[in-house]
């Protein structure tokens, strides 16, 4: 299902899901120092998709640092922490493998009971002083409302924008290459056909 190469398209890609993760995560978010309820994880999760588990960490640590900096709370470095494991887990559950509704909903949950209840409770419970289970009870309530909105969103709208996009770029690759071939039809055939990657699912 993936293209992956360092190419300068790519780049301009993840800098624009970088930038639209920023925007939703100060713009579109319901924030308090406690609970976040919104849809920055979507751009993560494409990214995931679409790139990889360290990409997909990085951008997504990127965008916690820039997203901190421009709020009143503050930056406090667990939250980058969790970010970074999120990307990872989507990363590896999403990459490379053929779409399963069971992986989505494995992935999802893994990383809202670990990272976004455990872990954060955990950083914020540092951070303020407050009550640990307090604070695990109110992270509980926002991943359970949460919880079934990422799945969905994902399996309905993240796969598909995540092979729309790889469609578009095995026809540009496809319509390069025949341009090539009718420019330099001797000299390019191999180079031609080496250049053309081959695409593959894989997992179950």
């Amino acid at each position: 299902m993936n293209i992956k190469k360092c190419t300068t398209e790519n780049i301009v890609f993840m800098g624009i899901l970088l930038a639209v993760e920023i925007v939703i995560g100060k713009y579109l978010t319901i924030s308090t120092i406690y609970l976040k309820i919104g849809f920055a994880f979507a751009p993560i999760a494409l990214t995931a998709v679409l790139f990889g588990p360290v990409e997909a960490a990085v951008i997504a640590s990127i965008a916690d640092i820039i997203i901190a900096l421009l709020n009143p709370f503050g930056y406090y470095p667990g939250f980058t922490v969790s970010a970074f494991l999120t990307g990872i887990i989507y990363g590896i559950a999403f990459y490379k493998k053929t779409p399963k509704m069971w992986r989505v909903v494995s992935a999802v949950i893994i990383s809202k009971l670990a990272i976004s209840v455990f872990l954060n409770s955990y950083w914020l419970y540092k951070l303020t002083g407050q009550a640990f289970l307090a604070v695990l009870l109110i992270r509980l309530i926002q991943n359970i409302i949460m919880i079934p909105i990422e799945i969905l969103v994902i399996w309905f709208i993240i796969y598909p924008i995540a092979k729309l996009r790889n469609k578009m770029k095995e026809k540009n690759i496809l319509v390069n290459n025949i341009l090539l071939l009718n420019e330099y039809p001797a000299d390019n055939l191999e180079y031609s056909c080496a250049a053309t990657p081959q695409i593959r699912q894989t997992g179950n």
